[in-house]
Order: C-alpha cells, then sequence, then structure tokens
C-alpha cells in the first residue's frame, strides 16, 4: 500500500499589529529593552521619531535613560543621529545629550551625521547649557571650519 504524502504545514500569515520584525514599533508601542536595535534600523529609527516626542514625562525619562549610553554612538550612525536629533529639543534630554557629546563636541562636529545632531542641540539648548559645550571649540575653529562636515557647524 502506497502512504499518502504529507502536505507541508502551511504558516498562518502574520496578523497585523501582534508581530513586529526588527526595528518596528508595533503599532505604535514602545520597544523597551530594543530602543538602540530599533533606532539603528531604518524603519524603526523614522517610527521612534514620531513615537517618542508624544510619550508621557516618565516613558521619556525611561527613554532617556536607555539610550543615554549610546546617544554618542547613535549621533554618528547613518539611520541613529537623525533620532537623537529629534530628542534634542526635548528638555528632558538636554542633560543626557550634553553629557553623550562632552569631549567629544570637535570630533562630531567633523561627522557627517553627528555634524546635524550638534547643531540641533545647540539649537535647542538654552545658551547656558550649550555654553560648555561650544567652549570645547577653543582652538580648534579653524580645525572645524576647513572640514567637509565641521564648516556645517
Amino acid at each position: 500500500p502506497q502512504q499518502p504524502q504529507q502536505q507541508p504545514q502551511q504558516q498562518p500569515p502574520p496578523q497585523r499589529g501582534t508581530s513586529s520584525p526588527p526595528g518596528a514599533t508595533a503599532g505604535g508601542k514602545v520597544p523597551w529593552g530594543s530602543l538602540v536595535a530599533t533606532a539603528m534600523d531604518p524603519k524603526g529609527s523614522r517610527e521612534l521619531q514620531q513615537l517618542l516626542p508624544k510619550l508621557s514625562k516618565g516613558q521619556l525619562a525611561r527613554a532617556r535613560d536607555e539610550l543615554a549610553p549610546h546617544m554618542h554612538a547613535l549621533s554618528r550612525h547613518t539611520f541613529g543621529n537623525y533620532l537623537v536629533s529629534k530628542l534634542a529639543p526635548l528638555a528632558p534630554m538636554h542633560a543626557a545629550l550634553a553629557a553623550a557629546f562632552r569631549g567629544r563636541v570637535v570630533e562630531l562636529l567633523c561627522h557627517a551625521q553627528g555634524s546635524r545632531v550638534v547643531q540641533a542641540y545647540f539649537a535647542a539648548a538654552a545658551p547656558a547649557e550649550a555654553e560648555s559645550l561650544v567652549s570645547e571649540l577653543d582652538g580648534h575653529v579653524v580645525e572645524c571650519a576647513l572640514d567637509t562636515h565641521g564648516s556645517w557647524g
């Protein structure tokens, strides 16, 4: 007797909003614990840019705490820099951004993505907040001015 052929099991199609590929925010939900990875994904970065400014103060503090150790790297990342630039106008993020930039302003201003992020921070920060970071340019103005990206700062 011939054995009946087994049909391959078909996977049901993914249901909308129940599963997200890496970098997606699953229908507007914050991907806690993977904000950095999400920020480094093209789609995820765009979604976080829209989502994070709408968070409550508590949620924004949680996002700041998760992102803070990675702000410098994200500032230089192809997609992450857009998120960091979007966070610059948010006052609760200023201290974390200043800490990430401290001692690295010249380096960031001479970097394509970093330059954009530092400009966004300087435009949003109160003069007193930005002053210590601007002072890092002492002795480096010519270097920044001659650099392709630094001249944008």
